[in-house]
C-alpha cells in the first residue's frame, strides 16, 4: 500500500488525515488542536521512513511521549502491530487520547504515563503487561537523554529486542552540540554525557558482535542492531566489552551527588567570573569616554 504522505514544507507534514508541526526544543505557538506538535526534524522522519518504512514492524517500544505526536507519526509511518510507549509525565495529552479513540487503536497503541525510563521495575512491569514473553522489533529512546536513565532503559529493553531488531538512541550527541549546549558549561552541565553509552556500544560491537551486531551513528541519532546472543534479565552493557584493562570510558564527577554539586558550583563560578569581567570592562569603557 502506498503511503499517503505530503511535506507542505520542512516543518509541516501530512500523513493521511493526520497533520504534524515539526519543531525542536521550543513548541510552536498557536498550534491548531487538530495538528500534532512533533519534536523531530524532517531528516529524522525521512530516516525512519527510509530505514523502517518498508519492513513489517510487530511490537515496538517508544520512550518519550510528550505531546503524543511521535506515537501518531509512527502509527501512520511504520504501522506497527503494537506500539507501547512510556513517559514520566502523569497525564495523557488530550490530542493523543482523541487520536487513539478516533482510529479505534485502543488495543494497538498503548501509552503508559508516570513511568521513569530509569525505573527498571516499572519498565519491566509495562513489558510484561503489554508484550508478555514476546520480543520487540524496534525500540526508540527519545526520553530524557541522560546517561544513567538511558543505560538503565537500554539494559532492560535491549535483551527483549529480537535478533536483527533495532534500538535507536535519539539526540545522543547533545553534549557536543554548539550554542547553549556549550555556553557557560552547557545546558545539562551537571549531567554525564550520553556519549559514554555510545562508546560502550561501539566497544561491544568489536568485542561481542553476537550482542551488538552493528552500530550506525549519525549526528542526530544512533541505531544499534541486536545480535543473536541470548541475554538474560541481568544484562549490563558495561560488562560486555573487552579492553585489556585500558580505561576508555570515564565515569567522571557526574555519577555521584557530590560530584554533580561540584560541577554545578564550577559552572556558577565561571558564570560569575564572566559577569565580573564584563562589568569591569564596561566600567573601564565608561571612564575612557568621560
Amino acid at each position: 500500500m502506498t503511503l499517503d504522505i505530503e511535506w507542505l514544507d520542512d516543518d509541516h507534514l501530512r500523513i493521511g488525515d493526520t497533520r504534524f508541526n515539526l519543531f525542536f526544543a521550543q513548541r510552536p505557538q498557536n498550534t491548531p488542536p487538530d495538528v500534532f506538535p512533533l519534536e523531530k526534524s524532517r531528516a529524522i522522519v525521512e530516516f525512519y521512513l527510509e530505514r523502517f518504512g518498508a519492513l513489517p514492524v510487530g511490537a515496538m517500544f517508544e520512550i518519550g511521549i510528550r505531546f503524543g505526536g511521535s506515537i501518531a507519526l509512527f502509527h501512520r509511518l511504520l504501522k506497527p502491530k503494537k506500539l507501547v510507549a512510556i513517559d514520566i509525565v502523569k497525564d495523557a495529552p488530550p490530542a493523543l487520547e482523541n487520536y487513539i479513540r478516533t482510529n479505534g487503536a485502543e488495543a494497538s497503541l498503548r501509552p503508559h504515563f508516570g513511568i521513569d525510563q530509569g525505573d527498571v521495575a516499572a519498565v519491566r512491569r509495562v513489558l510484561a503487561e503489554e508484550v508478555g514473553d514476546g520480543s520487540l522489533d524496534l525500540v526508540i529512546d527519545d526520553g530524557c537523554h541522560w546517561l544513567a536513565e538511558s543505560r538503565a532503559a537500554f539494559n532492560t529493553l535491549f535483551p527483549r529486542v529480537r535478533a536483527g531488531g533495532a534500538y535507536v538512541l535519539e539526540d545522543w550527541g547533545w553534549a557536543h552540540w554548539p550554542g547553549i549546549w556549550q555556553d557557560h558549561g552547557g545546558l545539562w552541565g551537571d549531567r554525564a554525557s550520553l556519549t559514554q553509552l555510545l562508546l560502550e556500544l561501539v566497544m561491544t560491537a568489536a568485542s561481542r558482535p553476537d550482542v551488538v551486531a552493528s552500530m550506525e551513528v549519525r549526528h542526530d541519532l544512533a541505531v544499534v542492531r541486536r545480535g543473536t546472543a541470548q541475554l538474560d534479565a541481568g544484562f549490563d552493557i558495561s560488562c560486555c566489552y573487552l579492553t585489556a584493562g585500558r580505561r576508555f570510558v570515564e565515569l567522571g564527577p557526574h555519577t555521584s551527588m557530590f560530584g554533580r554539586a561540584g560541577v554545578r558550583l564550577a559552572r556558577r563560578f565561571r558564570s560569575a567570573a564572566s559577569l565580573a569581567r564584563s562589568q569591569g570592562l564596561r566600567a573601564l569603557l565608561a571612564k575612557l569616554v568621560r
